[in-house]
């Protein structure tokens, strides 16, 4: 299983951009084609959406950021989504203790094993 981030959900939502056509280009030659996502990373992904929306005071201003909703949140019925388990918390631990210099929201997503 591939686990998608945050910045990966973020490009796949922009359809003919050149990151885009690069990460797609990556999934597609995957001989691992289980992908899926955290649940950290869909908490990202709604917060930052649900700001936009906030943000815009104009309705029509409000219009991509709910249309990029609508994607993400069909994205996300077509593919898993890992919860924040006891693993993942107590790697988290590890990796702070550690002091390894990665994104706190980073660190919540589990690893592979």
């Amino acid at each position: 299983m591939i686990l998608l981030d945050t910045d990966h959900l973020t490009v796949l939502g922009f359809p003919g951009t050149a990151k885009y056509a690069v990460l797609k280009g990556r999934i597609d030659a995957s001989p691992d084609q289980s992908f899926a996502t955290t649940v950290v990373t869909a908490e990202e992904q709604v917060r930052g959406l649900l700001a936009l929306i906030a943000r815009a005071h104009d309705i029509r201003d409000q219009i991509p950021p709910y249309d990029r909703l609508a994607w993400l949140f069909d994205f996300f019925r077509r593919r898993p989504i890992v919860p924040l388990n006891h693993a993942a918390a107590d790697e988290f631990d590890r990796l702070r203790r550690a002091k390894v210099r990665i994104g706190t929201h980073d660190l919540r997503s589990p690893r592979s094993r």
